[in-house]
């Protein structure tokens, strides 16, 4: 199941309505949890990877709350991200 499948399953509400922002998240994903954490972290701290630098400040927020969302759901699975 893809992530967008399983957001859609878990949180019906969630699903962007911003044209794009669903395959960007996919995006995100298909790169691995380790760049999912990196991206979450450098946004943290101010900073912005390429993938991020064309969204509206709206649009990366969404994009950051949807991968955080999703890397909760590893985390509390026991971490069953491993790349």
């Amino acid at each position: 199941m893809s992530s967008s499948q399983y957001r859609l399953k878990q949180h019906p509400q969630k699903i962007s309505h911003y044209p794009g922002i669903d395959e960007k998240v996919e995006q995100f994903c298909e790169m691995g949890c380790s760049v999912v954490r990196k991206t979450i972290a450098d946004f943290d701290h101010g900073e912005l990877t390429e993938d991020l630098h064309h969204l509206s400040e709206e649009e990366r927020q969404h994009v950051i709350a949807e991968l955080r969302d999703i890397m909760a759901v590893y985390e509390k699975n026991g971490g069953g991200c491993g790349s």
